[in-house]
C-alpha cells in the first residue's frame, strides 16, 4: 500500500508484446486487444484517470505506440514513437 493511503500517482506498465512480424502478415489486432484487455483490467484494480493513460515505445514499441494512437484513440492519449539512430 502506498504511504498516502492506497491511492497510487503513478502506475506504468511495460508488456512484452510480439512486434517481430510487419507488414500485411502482422496479427497487430491482437497485441491491441490485448492492450485493451490490460487497460481494463488494471481500471479494475486501480483508481486510474483514463484521460491519463499513454503509449510509448522505442524502435517497434514506438511503431506499436503509434497503432495503439489510431486503434484505440478514447483509450490511449497521445503517444511517443522514438526509433534508435
Amino acid at each position: 500500500m502506498a504511504a498516502d493511503g492506497g491511492r497510487h500517482r503513478a502506475v506504468r506498465v511495460g508488456p512484452r508484446l510480439d512486434v517481430t512480424a510487419v507488414g500485411a502478415d502482422a496479427d497487430v489486432m491482437k497485441d491491441v486487444r490485448f492492450i485493451g484487455d490490460l487497460i481494463g483490467a488494471l481500471q479494475a484494480s486501480y483508481d486510474i484517470d483514463p484521460a491519463r493513460i499513454f503509449a510509448n515505445g522505442l524502435s517497434n514499441g514506438g511503431g506499436m505506440a503509434f497503432v495503439l494512437s489510431r486503434r484505440m484513440p478514447t483509450e490511449s492519449q497521445p503517444s511517443v514513437s522514438l526509433r534508435p539512430r
